[in-house]
């Protein structure tokens, strides 16, 4: 549904949400009838999570809405004084709900955060005390990911380890590869580092792409053990477990330490600083993980691109007297088209680029094309020059992950060619060596295979489905490849 800030101001959340409260309650309660030639029933639907940014939960939850207030946190009651110091969470200071029905009653925001009840309470099975999941976009990526950032390389620059004009030029120089082509960073500026807390001018995909490559592009300028450095590597530990697809009660209790450490050591490094709001946020990550599971699949930056329809369309509409009603019925009339055009269903399927027919015996690894596919040398197979399988392109000369060491390294297989047959897309590939982890770059050491060999592999059966790129570090030696992301 849409609506105007201004008018949630005017007339309170409870009336701006009404309908949207009544049709949760009656798909909760009395459900949908459908019917068609696969199903026949009834299906309720409940509300389980409430996502947005910390701004917009806040006051849709009840909360007060400014991160400057005595009680700014929706998960627990701690003081902002308290929570510039404060290592972890803490279990006693945890909302609920008879706790939160008290605080109302005191009317007094100052002293409980509380501002208003919220109407989403009013829903079946709901209430907004268990509404765990953190804006792990906002909170990192436009948050600490770049205050951290800034604020060690101001240090290290200012130490005489390298300049800004040489952290611009690896920047720009740098070979990010296919898979994040389209997310470069761009350079910093000096206004950047003085002012730490402003803009980055960075988007959170830019800024995911950067923390990730930052330890391979500057690695080789900074001594071991550099204390500052490892502030870097610390949260670049947090983030692999945060932005994971998959988690483990393990990696919950480790998160929780590393989140402990990172801001310890933040605050070692930089006495004349305290922990930002967004840093509190982070200690509730763990126990948030523990309720509902891998925090990726509740962040905002899908919506924030489902956004960029509407804010584009408000800039170009000459209707300025109902822009709600503009961008809802033209939200209608694009669902409509997809929906015609079955533009829903595309994802699911694979879409194939251009390419050729060429000679099994022509291509490399045609032995075990042949055995692992059952056709003859002098068949004819198609090579296409990428594919897309769910949204997800692959295409020569990208790694993949194709395996497991028995201690848990990732194997990984550079793509020589991608095939398809009638019913798979398989990637054939080359085997390289896993050689180990570089703590310093926060990435693998990779060596192709000797003597040369191949690997066939469907794309559907990749431990990860996201496709990796390998770069050569600064000074020469082997070859670097930084992960999106821990892989159970």
């Amino acid at each position: 549904m849409f609506y105007n800030a201004s008018d949630a101001k005017l007339y309170g959340y409870r009336t701006i949400l009404e309908p949207l409260v009544n049709d949760l309650n009656m798909l909760a309660d009395v459900g949908i009838d459908i019917r068609t030639t696969r199903y026949h029933g009834n299906i309720k639907v409940a509300l389980g999570q409430v996502v947005g940014d910390n701004l917009g939960l806040n006051g849709v939850l009840g909360f007060t809405e400014g991160f400057t207030a005595n009680h700014f946190c929706r998960r627990c009651t701690i003081h902002r004084n308290e929570a510039k110091t404060c290592l972890s969470e803490n279990r006693l200071m945890m909302r609920n709900r008879e706790q939160f029905v008290e605080d109302l009653a005191l009317n007094n925001p100052q002293e409980t955060g509380i501002k208003l009840d919220s109407p989403l309470n009013s829903i079946s099975n709901f209430h907004v005390t268990s509404n765990a999941v953190p804006d792990i976009m906002h909170d990192l990526l436009e948050g600490i990911c770049p205050l951290e950032l800034k604020l060690v390389l101001k240090k290290l620059i200012s130490d005489g380890h390298f300049s800004l004009t040489t952290v611009n030029s690896r920047i720009t120089s740098f070979n990010y590869g296919a898979p994040d082509s389209k997310n470069k960073p761009t350079v910093l500026t000096e206004h950047a580092l003085i002012h730490p807390d402003g803009c980055t001018g960075q988007s959170a995909a830019q800024m995911w792409c950067l923390m990730r490559h930052i330890s391979v592009i500057l690695g080789d300028l900074i001594p071991e053990e550099n204390r500052y450095w490892d502030l870097i590597l610390v949260l670049l530990d947090c983030m692999d477990i945060i932005f994971s697809p998959l988690c483990s009660l393990q990696d919950c209790i480790y998160l929780k330490h590393l989140i402990s450490d990172n801001h310890n050591l933040f605050l070692q490094l930089f006495p004349e600083r305290h922990l930002k709001p967004k840093h509190h946020f982070m200690t509730h990550y763990p126990n948030a993980m523990k309720a509902v599971g891998p925090l990726k699949n509740f962040w905002t930056m899908r919506f924030e691109g489902n956004h960029n329809f509407s804010k584009r369309l408000s800039h170009i509409t000459c209707n300025f007297q109902n822009m709600g009603k503009t961008l809802a019925f033209r939200h209608q009339l694009a669902l409509c088209y997809k929906l015609l055009a079955n533009e829903c269903e595309k994802k699911t399927d694979t879409e194939v680029g251009p390419g050729s027919s060429v000679l099994v015996m022509s291509l490399e690894a045609s032995d075990l094309l042949s055995d692992e596919l059952h056709i003859a040398m002098h068949d004819d197979v198609y090579v296409a020059k990428w594919c897309k399988a769910f949204g997800t392109e692959y295409r020569p000369n990208v790694m993949v992950v194709v395996a497991k060491t028995p201690v848990g390294d990732p194997v990984f297989g550079k793509v020589c060619h991608v095939v398809v047959t009638e019913n798979v897309v398989v990637l054939v590939y080359e085997q390289w060596d896993t050689n180990g982890y570089k703590r310093h770059y926060h990435a693998y050491e990779i060596a192709p295979h000797q003597p040369r060999s191949f690997g066939l592999c469907a794309v559907g059966n990749l431990i990860d489905f996201h496709p990796l790129h390998a770069v050569q570090p600064y000074n020469g030696f082997g070859h670097l490849i930084s992960l999106r992301y821990r892989i159970l």
